[in-house]
């Protein structure tokens, strides 16, 4: 389901400094377009998602943001991170 994989992706981010969209691919068993479709849809919701193309480059969040764990109730938080494989 697209909402479960775009929550991970963001889960995966936090987790992450920097993740290329083919690793976020393979860890969301999807392909690399899939990704940055998705990276669009998060940003129009207002992610602070930015990419990097050096060398070490990738996906990340914008430093400073964070998820209000508030939003979700203590069994939907324990579901996303039985969910989310980092």
């Amino acid at each position: 389901m697209q909402i479960d994989r775009l929550i991970q992706m963001i889960f995966l981010l936090l987790s992450h400094e920097n993740i290329t969209a083919k690793q976020l691919a393979e860890e969301l068993c999807v392909s690399t377009r899939t990704i940055y479709r998705d990276i669009n849809i998060l940003s129009i919701a207002g992610v602070p998602i930015t990419s990097q193309k050096e060398y070490r480059g990738g996906l990340s969040l914008l430093q400073g943001f964070s998820l209000d764990k508030s939003y979700f109730t203590q069994e939907e938080q324990s579901l996303l991170y039985r969910h989310c494989r980092f």
